[in-house]
């Protein structure tokens, strides 16, 4: 995965973020390519096992705050971010919460790849948030003992990416699935910006 998503669009100068680092075999694997690998994830468990088994001098390991997410990493200080598996599994306010903590974390000329599931005719009844309707006790413990998948049509997810000063650069759909799940590339419309001004003397 790192070497099919990540290092196209690193170089040995960038420090990179990794959100939803778990045991940190992605960020080990990205820290031979980029000068720094911020590592960050909820579970305080997971990273103390990501600092045992993947440790690198290049790595910082950090635990994710659920009130302030990213609080402990600076303003404009990311080059990459990447966030694999994590906003496939978040509700809406909290997906939207990421991405404005990335959108303040980033450079402006910055990019960032993250994953979603696109709601289809077949899985749209899978969906977490929206149905209303009375669940049966094995669908309630399902919910609350299994990892859950969140699909959302495309047009939510691009008025997340603008809401939150993101637009899409690409999409498209995983290698060797057929299940809706795919990577977006994103940058900041800060940078579309400050490159659309030109200067005069």
């Amino acid at each position: 995965m790192v070497e099919r998503a990540v290092k196209p669009y690193i170089n040995q100068e960038m420090t990179v973020l990794d959100h939803g680092c778990g045991p940190g075999y992605l960020a080990q694997a990205a820290a031979q390519y980029c000068r720094r690998v911020i590592a960050v994830d909820i579970s305080a468990g997971v990273i103390a096992c990501a600092k045992e088994i993947n440790s690198q001098p290049n790595i910082t390991y950090l635990t994710e705050n659920k009130s302030d997410r990213l609080s402990q990493v600076g303003d404009s200080s990311i080059d990459f971010i990447y966030s694999f598996a994590v906003m496939l599994h978040v509700t809406d306010d909290v997906c939207e919460q990421l991405l404005k903590e990335f959108f303040r974390v980033l450079k402006p000329q910055g990019r960032v790849i993250c994953e979603f599931r696109l709601e289809s005719p077949e899985n749209k009844n899978l969906a977490i948030e929206g149905s209303g309707k009375k669940k049966s006790l094995f669908q309630r413990v399902l919910d609350k003992y299994t990892l859950r998948v969140v699909n959302r049509p495309l047009e939510k997810i691009e008025r997340f990416m603008q809401n939150s000063g993101f637009e899409i650069v690409s999409f498209s759909e995983n290698p060797g699935y057929s299940n809706g799940y795919y990577t977006f590339v994103l940058k900041s419309t800060q940078f579309a910006k400050v490159s659309d001004i030109t200067v005069s003397v």
